[in-house]
Parts: structure tokens; sequence; C-alpha cells
């Protein structure tokens, strides 16, 4: 009789041979595999170290100074008279954070100036009264206010900002800037027409600050009233500086009222 394996009995498994160099460098991978992963978990961690204790200050500190960053950069390319390259950076630059708030001010007012430079007098008056409501002793960027509202000829406005510099130039103290403000503001009263108000404020603007243009106009006024004598001698205030806008018409002027007697 023929006998078949019995299929109810479990045949046993032969293993393979055992590949012991395979297995030795296997073992050899598996370990190198590890130790670089634990080098490069100790970089990354170094790495991430090194970020929290020098670089994290130093990104959040110039995250901080973006203001000021565009700012300096708009400076340096309306030094270089890229006229509109700087004016997308200063536009930039207010719309961030400034480390150092005096740097904004700053950044306002040059703002300002370029824009009354290029002629653009409504925006310029837009970025000087923020300047002036934020910093109000930056007397530069009152005058500069001033100038755009004259050249709008909103001489009402004009009005309005030079008396505003002018009380504020009192309540620090700032007597020779008061001066300057007492000027800018008799301007826009005689361009209002108020001729009386126009000339009692040239006069308190030359005895704030004699080195002005106060007294030439104060002296023209007079002249025009008749009041030579006031004329003359302010006049002759006015050439005594050798010096101003106004010098050559004041010295004709002064010539022409001692001819008279």
């Amino acid at each position: 009789m023929t006998e078949y394996p019995d299929s109810n009995k479990e045949t046993p498994i032969q293993q393979p041979a055992v590949d012991t160099d395979f297995t030795r460098e296997f073992r050899q991978v598996r370990k190198s595999l590890v130790l670089i992963a634990g080098v490069l978990s100790l970089s990354f961690f170094g790495l991430a170290v090194v970020y929290v204790q020098w670089m994290a200050p130093t990104v959040e500190g110039l995250s901080g100074r973006i203001g000021e960053l565009a700012y300096f950069r708009a400076r340096e390319m309306q030094e270089a008279g890229e006229v509109a390259a700087a004016v997308d950076l200063y536009e930039e630059a207010l719309t961030r954070r400034f480390d150092d708030p005096r740097q904004r001010g700053w950044a306002q007012r040059h703002f300002g100036e370029l824009l009354n430079e290029l002629e653009r007098y409504e925006e310029a008056t837009e970025v000087l009264e923020a300047c002036v409501a934020d910093f109000p002793e930056d007397f530069q960027a009152w005058r500069l206010l001033v100038h755009a509202y004259q050249q709008l000829s909103d001489y009402d406005a004009a009005a309005a900002v030079g008396a505003a510099w002018y009380r504020l130039a009192g309540e620090v103290g700032a007597k020779e800037n008061r001066g300057h403000a007492a000027y800018h503001y008799a301007m826009s009263l005689l361009q209002l027409g108020d001729e009386d108000a126009a000339l009692a404020m040239f006069r308190e603007g030359y005895a704030l600050n004699p080195r002005t243009e106060n007294a030439f106009r104060a002296a023209v006024l007079h002249e025009r009233r008749g009041e030579y004598e006031e004329a003359r001698v302010l006049f002759a205030a006015y050439v005594g500086q050798r010096s101003g806008q106004y010098i050559d018409d004041a010295r004709s002027r002064l010539e022409q009222l001692r001819e008279q007697g």
C-alpha cells in the first residue's frame, strides 16, 4: 500500500541559513542611523537654543524698527534724487511700527517737506497735521504746515495753524521761535485783509526775535499808512542786521524816507 503523508500533522518549517555577514552589516548600519538621528536632534536643539538666546531678540528688535528702516531708506532715495521711490518708502514707513517715536515724527516732517517741494500740498497738510498732533514741539513741522495751507490759498487754515504755533511756542518758552511763528501768523492775517492785526503781530514778532523779517513787514505797513517815522525806525533796524531776504529793498526804502525828511 502506498503511504501518503498525514495532512493533519504539522510539517516542520525549515529555517533558512543565516547570513552572518549580512546581519553584522545591518547592525552596523542601524547603529549609524541611530547615531546620525541623535546628532541631528542635538543639532536642531542647538539651533533652537541659539535662536532663542541670540537670534530671536535680534529679529524681534528688527521687526520693531521696520518703520525706521523704511524711513532711512526713504531719506537715501530722496537725497539720491529718486523722488518716486522716496515717496513710496515714506508711505510704507508710516504704516509700520517705530521703535523710537521721535523717528516717526521726523519721518512725518521730512515726508511733508518733500510733498511741499513736489507741490502736493493737500497730501502735505494731511501728513503734517498728523505730525504736529503727535509731536507739537516740532516747530519746523508747524512752519511747513502753514506754508502748505498758504500755497492752497486756504488762509483761514494757515492763520489758525499760525495762531496755534504762536501760542504753543509761548507756552514752552521758545521766545525766538515764537517770533518766527508771529511772522507766519501775521502773513496769513494780512492775506485775510486784517491789516491792523497783522501789523500788531509783526511788531510783536520783532520784539520777540529782532533777527526775523517782522521788522521789514511792519515797516512796509507803517509806510503805507503814512507813518514814516515808525517806518524809518524799523527799516533802519532791519538794515542793521546786514542780512535778510529783503535787505536791498529795505535799504532803498530807507534812503527814500530819509530824503523826504
